[in-house]
């Protein structure tokens, strides 16, 4: 059963969220990679009974109460490593994660990440019915959205979910 609140992410530079009750969605947006960093760790303070750090984060507020994260998986894929796309990445994305998932390792939350091929199915089952538009200033959010969707099948086990039945193919350029 999923949770009371919890959020599915697309992370990046222009990091991507989606909050959710269950099976509702609540809302979504589009924020910088570490302003969302530090609500998540605000978030996790305030869980933990600690004290707040930093006054008050109206991210934070959106946050509170989450227990669940589910996080859009960040791969360097052979392709673009090899066309030189990211000589010399600082790999921040890597790093976010990272911070997500040892704030959840520290609180207890559950941590889970998809795929990003997981997008045309998560349309095919209705994630466009809460996009945000323009499509492409709010394609994180959107994406986040889609990861959601994703979870939400997932936890009805419905068939399409099986990766292992993937009706895409990576071709190499080789």
């Amino acid at each position: 059963m999923l949770p009371e609140k919890w959020i599915s992410m697309d992370p990046g530079e222009d990091f991507g969220w989606a909050l959710w009750s269950g099976t509702e969605f609540l809302e979504h947006g589009t924020d910088k990679m570490w302003d969302v960093g530090d609500a998540i760790f605000m978030v996790a303070c305030w869980d933990q009974g600690l004290p707040q750090l930093v006054g008050g984060d109206p991210l934070a507020d959106k946050f509170d109460g989450i227990s669940l994260i589910v996080v859009e998986n960040w791969q360097l894929y052979p392709w673009k490593l090899r066309s030189g796309q990211l000589d010399w990445d600082e790999c921040r994305t890597a790093r976010i994660i990272g911070h997500i998932y040892g704030i959840c390792r520290q609180t207890g939350w559950t941590y889970e990440q998809q795929p990003a091929l997981i997008k045309e199915r998560a349309i095919a089952a209705g994630a466009e019915s809460y996009f945000s538009h323009p499509l492409r200033e709010n394609r994180h959010a959107n994406d986040a959205t889609m990861h959601g969707v994703f979870r939400i099948a997932l936890e009805a086990n419905a068939a399409w979910t099986d990766l292992s039945t993937a009706s895409w193919v990576v071709e190499d350029d080789d």
